[in-house]
């Protein structure tokens, strides 16, 4: 007979982690959400048989990564901030001196699986497991079976000398895609967050832009306006820039969110988002203009009509550009607002991109490559559907979703596709690369936050749920991105 840890010696983990458990189901069932030991097991990569094992006393975890993918789950599902890897270690710690040296039929010598990526990390298993040869290696002989990257978590001497500050330390040992936090608000957040100075700003349909500390998601000051805040914010010179469905653009103190100067335009802004450049912000109006501000006063400089819903205006090289719903893509001077050419393309919905003299831009269903100076086209590259996300553009390659449930890689020279990323939802929100890696969300039926390597393969995904129209954006090793969930996420990039 194989001997078992006696359920009496692991009383404080188990319970520790049965409360977590009921805090989740709890949390979940308050919002219409079910959960399960199926539900764990699939996000955890934990399998329901070790779960059950857990949670009724007859096994305990022999690691602390592995234990802690389900707290990190388990804590989502009850909405409360990002697990102390201290407080769980200490439980396991406590565990280990009164464990038998026997070990599960199942595991090797060690307490861990012998198959290294049999329980992969993060909320989509088969994404995390391609991580496994760089993340999961280096097990080291420790009480708790503390890998070496978790085991630093606890040299509070070495962030000094390493001149890492709070926030720097609370990434040391996190593994790509995991939770740090997530702040939950009164309405789906399809807004793209814009991160300044340690602060996260986003907009919420709840009619609201929001202000939270970026490293622990505690909520500084909320700005009220009179509709759906989707547009997205920019940061400029310690103020912020927004639109609101109540057909105004608004600018307020990025410390306090003191109102500075309001601008009514004659339609709701939508997903119009401002761009701000020499003192100048450009943004789009359901009142089918272009309008340019004063970006100290809101003063109203100048303002194009077209013939139709004008979307989110890009500027470089002193030149604005934007798409508007009377499937024209216009270029005017940025200082005077005289026309400089007009292409017709569709139609444009989402920022411009300018990089290297061309302007890219989703319209109907291409990826348009123009000339940035004449509006010639260079190149189109079917996409099969419309192009509801902003391209990106890096080292030659041109990233963009679409509406047919992929993400396209793009030759930015010759028009050429490189690869596609499918997904099981529409791709609007915008691609963004950082630490050679491409993040981009997707929307219903996939609801997941993909990381993927610039050849398209899987690197993670991280399951938000519902949809994903907001934007990623990364700052300082986090990627954060707003859910149809009502919340903000922060993940390990």
């Amino acid at each position: 007979m194989k001997s078992r840890s006696k359920p009496g010696r692991s009383a404080a983990l188990v319970r520790a982690l049965v409360e977590l458990e009921r805090q989740a189901k709890e949390s979940r069932a308050r919002t219409g959400l079910r959960s399960s030991r199926a539900a764990l097991a699939k996000e955890s990569g934990v399998s329901e048989q070790t779960l059950s094992d857990w949670f009724n006393g007859r096994h305990v975890p022999r690691d602390l990564d592995q234990l802690m993918k389900v707290v990190e789950v388990l804590t989502s599902w009850a909405d409360l901030r990002a697990p102390e890897y201290g407080r769980w270690n200490r439980l396991l710690v406590d565990d280990s001196s009164h464990r038998t040296n026997s070990v599960p039929e199942s595991s090797g010598s060690d307490g861990l699986r012998s198959d290294p990526g049999a329980d992969a990390s993060g909320a989509n298993p088969p994404a995390n497991q391609l991580h496994q040869g760089s993340t999961q290696k280096g097990a080291i002989a420790a009480p708790a079976r503390l890998r070496r990257r978790n085991l630093l978590l606890g040299i509070a001497g070495a962030g000094a000398a390493a001149g890492l500050g709070f926030a720097g330390w609370q990434l040391v040992g996190r593994r790509p895609g995991q939770l740090l936090w997530k702040h939950r608000i009164d309405g789906p957040v399809s807004s793209t967050p814009a991160v300044a100075d340690g602060v996260a700003y986003f907009g919420s349909d709840d009619q609201s832009l929001y202000a939270v500390d970026a490293a622990s998601g505690e909520r500084l000051w909320r700005f009220p306006t009179g509709g759906r805040v989707r547009s997205s914010p920019v940061v400029v010179d310690g103020v912020v820039h927004f639109g609101s469905d109540d057909k105004t653009l608004y600018a307020a103190d990025a410390n306090s969110g003191e109102p500075r100067w309001h601008f009514r335009t004659g339609g709701d802004l939508g997903w119009s988002s401002p761009a701000v450049a020499n003192g100048v912000v450009y943004v789009g109006s359901g009142d089918r203009n272009l309008h340019a501000l004063d970006a100290s006063t809101g003063a109203r400089r100048w303002s194009i009509p077209t013939g139709n819903r004008v979307w989110s205006p890009a500027v470089a090289d002193g030149v604005v550009y934007f798409g508007s719903d009377d499937k024209t893509l216009h270029a005017a001077d940025a200082a005077s607002g005289e026309p400089r050419w007009s292409v017709a393309t569709q139609g444009v919905f989402t920022y411009p991109t300018v990089a290297n003299g061309v302007v890219y831009a989703g319209g109907g269903q291409n990826l348009h490559a123009l000339d940035a100076a004449t509006g010639k086209q260079r190149w189109a590259f079917p996409i099969y559907a419309n192009a509801g996300s902003s391209p990106a553009v890096a080292d030659g390659v041109v990233y963009v979703g679409s509406d047919d449930h992929n993400l396209y890689a793009v030759n930015a020279e010759s028009g050429a596709g490189l690869w596609r990323y499918p997904t099981n939802g529409e791709v609007r929100s915008s691609p963004v690369v950082a630490y050679d890696v491409l993040y981009v969300g997707s929307g219903e039926g996939d609801g997941n936050l993909h990381a993927v390597n610039l050849d398209g393969t899987p690197r993670w995904s991280f399951l938000i749920g519902g949809y994903i129209w907001s934007s990623p954006v990364v700052a300082d090793g986090v990627v954060y991105v707003g859910g149809a969930d009502s919340h903000l996420y922060a993940v390990t990039a």
